[in-house]
């Protein structure tokens, strides 16, 4: 369905009643802009994370937990630091 619309000498889109509706955009509504190929693409922000979830989801296997890895691999960061910045044992006389 195509709709028709202004930009206003302030840059600011109108977007008409109807279609806000339809989208549930409201006053005030966190929205992602996008340009592809020389259409602008005008979604929720609420849309844009369920999207990003989504692909991640279809990307990561259901037995791995992200937050486990991201702390595996930060405790070996902290391992590795200690390790390199250790002060070299004294001397003994």
């Amino acid at each position: 369905m195509y709709f028709h619309g202004k930009i206003s000498d302030r840059g600011r889109i109108i977007v008409p009643a109807q279609l806000r509706r339809s989208l549930g955009f409201n006053s005030g509504s966190d929205i992602v802009l996008r340009e592809h190929n020389g259409e602008l693409h005008v979604i929720s922000l609420k849309q844009a994370v369920k999207r990003v979830q989504n692909i991640a989801h279809e990307k990561i296997p259901d037995d791995v937990n992200l937050t486990d890895e991201l702390l595996k691999d930060r405790r070996a960061e902290v391992q590795q630091e200690k390790e390199q910045f250790q002060p070299a044992p004294k001397a003994s006389s």
